[in-house]
C-alpha cells in the first residue's frame, strides 16, 4: 500500500508549485511588508536570507520523502516567505549605508549586482544540474550548494555590514 502511495500522490503538477509560490506573494507580501518594517534592515535580510536557504535545503530533501510533491509546495512556500522578507529590505539596506549626495549611484549598483546575480544563478543552476545532480546521481548536493550560496551571503553581510560601520565612524 505505501509503494502505492508512493507513486500515485508523490507528485504535484508542476503548475501548481508556481502557482503556490505566486499565490504566497500575492496574499502575504503586504503583510510581511507590515510586519517588518519596524526592524532595521541588516538583521531582517540575513534573517530573510537564512529561511530561504532552508527552503532550497528542503527541496533537496523532497526526492527522498513519500510526499516529496507536498515537501516541494512547503519548500516554495518558505523559500517564497523568505524572499519576501529580505527583497524589500534590501533596497532599504542599500538607501541606508549610501551618503546621501550618492544613494542614486548606490541604487543604481545594487540594480547591476541583481542582475548579475540573475545572469550567474542560471549558469550556476544549468552547470550544477548537469554535473552534480544528473551526472554525479547527487540532487540533495546541488540543494546544499545552492543553500550554502545562501548561507554564505548571509555571513558575507555580516562581515559588509562591520566594514560599513567602521567606514561611517
Amino acid at each position: 500500500q505505501a509503494q502505492l502511495w508512493k507513486t500515485a500522490y508523490r507528485q504535484i503538477n508542476p503548475d501548481y508549485i508556481v502557482s503556490v509560490g505566486f499565490g504566497t506573494n500575492v496574499l502575504a507580501q503586504i503583510a510581511i511588508s507590515a510586519y517588518i518594517q519596524r526592524w532595521k534592515a541588516l538583521p531582517i535580510l540575513v534573517v530573510g536570507t537564512l529561511i530561504l536557504s532552508v527552503g532550497i535545503v528542503m527541496c533537496g530533501m523532497a526526492f527522498s520523502l513519500i510526499i516529496g510533491g507536498f515537501t516541494v509546495a512547503t519548500a516554495v512556500i518558505v523559500f517564497s516567505i523568505g524572499e519576501m522578507i529580505a527583497s524589500p529590505k534590501s533596497q532599504e539596506y542599500v538607501a541606508a549605508i549610501a551618503p546621501k549626495s550618492k544613494t542614486a549611484m548606490y541604487m543604481g549598483y545594487y540594480f547591476v549586482s541583481m542582475a548579475l546575480g540573475n545572469l550567474f544563478a542560471g549558469l550556476l543552476s544549468g552547470w550544477a544540474y548537469t554535473a552534480i545532480a544528473k551526472d554525479m546521481h547527487q540532487p540533495m548536493l546541488m540543494w546544499i550548494l545552492f543553500a550554502g550560496v545562501g548561507l554564505v551571503t548571509a555571513i558575507a553581510l555580516l562581515i559588509f555590514n562591520q566594514f560599513v560601520q567602521k567606514e561611517k565612524q
